[in-house]
């Protein structure tokens, strides 16, 4: 099991799948849905943060604060 991951506001806890060798999650307690996802592990971070950073677009985009 991975550990939590935090990123500014955001948290999550990475997963594993086995059969598509893939490390993947979800943003926590968020208006939404944002995932993320990586084959390798010391991929995992970038890719969480990278996710948390274009849902904080989105949503500045979808409420006009760019």
């Amino acid at each position: 099991m991975y550990e939590k991951l935090v990123y500014k506001e955001f948290t999550s806890t990475p997963r594993y799948d086995i059969e598509d060798e893939v490390i993947y999650g979800t943003i926590d307690e968020i208006d939404g849905f944002a995932s993320y996802e990586a084959k390798r592990a010391d991929e995992v971070e970038t890719a969480f943060c990278n996710a948390a950073v274009s849902y904080t677009h989105l949503r500045a985009h979808e409420t006009g604060r760019n």
